[in-house]
């Protein structure tokens, strides 16, 4: 298991709070599952949310994955 760990950052330069990052399978686009950032826990609906300085973080397997990052209900960018 690996931890990975960003953050999002407005165009502007600040730090973006409150982005829903979902996190998926790649190819099959199912959700992954990620755990909690001591490894102890799945973490319900495959999603976490950027803290006030924009940072998120979780644990998952080795491989390869979709991030989805959403502001206010609306998918903002896929990577």
């Amino acid at each position: 298991m690996i931890k990975y760990f960003d953050s999002v950052l407005r165009k502007t330069g600040g730090p973006y709070p409150d982005v829903v990052v979902t996190v998926r399978l790649f190819p099959s686009e199912a959700l992954a599952p990620i755990y909690t950032d001591d490894g102890s826990g799945l973490i319900p609906g495959s999603a976490v949310t950027t803290d006030e300085k924009g940072f998120f973080e979780f644990f998952c397997d080795v491989g390869r994955y979709i991030l989805d990052f959403t502001v206010n209900n609306a998918t903002q960018q896929t990577i």
